[in-house]
């Protein structure tokens, strides 16, 4: 869109507030922008644009949050415009207007769109996550970022940023299903989160020129099939915030990790670490260098753990070393982030950070501030880094959670053995579908 094209309808309804439908957000930009940033609390972004001199002052909330934020607008004494993306003339929100009234212009959307995003779209919300990235980087709040995908553990970077961009104070979120499931329920009135979610579907692997066909026992063909990602679509979650009913009580590791949870922590670890061709090998302590816990044996493909140690120790030191493990498997040869050991450094550190706020552990000394001294360049190429960490960091938190599910399934199952039994449920039922770590 071109800045004139906004300038010449702010013109029209100077003491207003404006929003412009872009996409499936409403942007406001420049002062307004800057207003309505103090005043709903949203992260302030910027973008070049045409008939602009200079980078343009930039905020937004999702379409299907509109409403909530306009009545809060007008509550304040604000005038809000609205205007849509069609051949219709601006709207504008009067402030003397009864809570209860929605937007005068009658194109409202329905409450949950589920169109795939166009690449374009995607693109924009990728951007904007970079974008936050890269102000969290300036202002030294690196670990406000890596705690908010510990406590989740299951999104992706992007779609952590993408949700912390609209709701700075993002603590746990999870979908309706999952909330329900967990005995809590929606709190009236709540607005959604936007997330983007992968659209699967199964493809036939094509034989190779000249390769021969090859059949089962009974003569058929043998068909190998596997799942694509073919685009992404939104979905919609709540922070916990948003929701009422049972405690939410995830599990927490302790100092005193009892024999049964380390074996549940071993079991899921070891699942994960198995997909990139890694084992676990319990060592002496003069196998290790002095002082030494645990190393990755990328010859062997190997974690290695000291013997004898407690099992909270055990548990950290395989957390830990495994998540480097992860870290080194994924990073290719064309890797554009940061590279060296001051990197390895960096990226230890920040999945030691996601993980310990995923398991309830204490996250005060982690420091990351430094990242405010950095260049341009730098916090550009932490982006790679950043995406590394919490697809290896997610990657352990979604397998010793799998493996907690799976044992307590198990443990129901035992105890609730009544006239029919009931069908031992499958370890890591979770792992046939793709995570949203991995997908997006």
């Amino acid at each position: 869109m071109d800045y004139r094209q906004i300038q010449q309808l702010k013109a029209q309804y100077p003491d207003a507030l404006l929003f412009t439908r872009i996409g499936d957000f409403y942007e406001a930009f420049g002062t307004d922008a800057l207003t309505l940033s103090k005043e709903l609390d949203l992260v302030l972004t910027g973008r070049e644009m045409r008939g602009a001199p200079e980078r343009v002052p930039m905020t937004g909330v999702p379409f299907h949050t509109l409403d909530s934020y306009v009545a809060k607008l007008i509550a304040n004494g604000h005038k809000v415009a609205i205007a849509e993306n069609t051949a219709e003339p601006v709207k504008q929100v009067p402030a003397a207007q009864e809570n209860n009234t929605q937007k005068e212009n009658q194109h409202m959307e329905p409450n949950v769109n589920t169109t795939p995003y166009t690449e374009d779209r995607r693109a924009e919300i990728v951007s904007g996550s970079k974008e936050l990235l890269n102000e969290l980087l300036k202002t030294g709040n690196l670990k406000k970022l890596l705690c908010a995908v510990g406590r989740n553990g299951r999104y992706t970077l992007n779609n952590t940023l993408f949700m912390l961009a609209h709701k700075p104070d993002l603590t746990v979120v999870k979908n309706m299903a999952d909330w329900n499931e967990l005995g809590r329920q929606i709190i009236p009135d709540s607005q959604s989160l936007e997330i983007m979610s992968p659209i699967k579907e199964e493809k036939t692997v094509e034989p190779k020129e000249g390769e021969e066909p090859q059949y089962d026992e009974n003569g058929q063909p043998i068909v190998k099939k596997y799942t694509a990602t073919t685009g992404f679509k939104p979905t919609y979650v709540f922070d916990v915030s948003q929701t009422a009913g049972k405690e939410y009580a995830p599990f927490k590791l302790t100092a005193k990790v009892s024999d049964e949870e380390k074996r549940v922590i071993l079991k899921g670890v070891r699942h994960e670490l198995g997909k990139r061709g890694y084992g676990i090998e319990f060592v002496d302590a003069e196998k290790l260098a002095e002082g030494e816990n645990g190393r990755v044996n990328r010859k062997d493909k190997k974690v290695e753990i000291k013997k004898g140690m407690d099992n909270f120790a055990t548990a950290l030191t395989l957390l830990h070393t495994s998540g480097a493990a992860l870290s080194g498997a994924m990073k290719y040869r064309d890797f554009e982030g940061l590279k060296g050991d001051e990197a390895s450094m960096l990226e230890a550190s920040c999945t030691d950070c996601i993980l310990s706020a995923h398991f309830g552990m204490d996250t005060e000394n982690f420091d990351f501030s430094y990242t405010a001294a950095w260049d341009e360049s730098e916090r550009t190429a932490f982006y790679h880094n950043a995406n590394l960490v919490c697809l290896s960091a997610t990657r352990l938190m979604e397998g010793v959670d799998h493996a907690f599910e799976y044992n307590r399934s198990v443990k129901q199952e035992q105890g609730a053995a009544a006239s029919t039994p009931a069908s031992r449920p499958s370890l890591f039922r979770g792992a046939a579908r793709q995570s949203e770590a991995v997908a997006t």
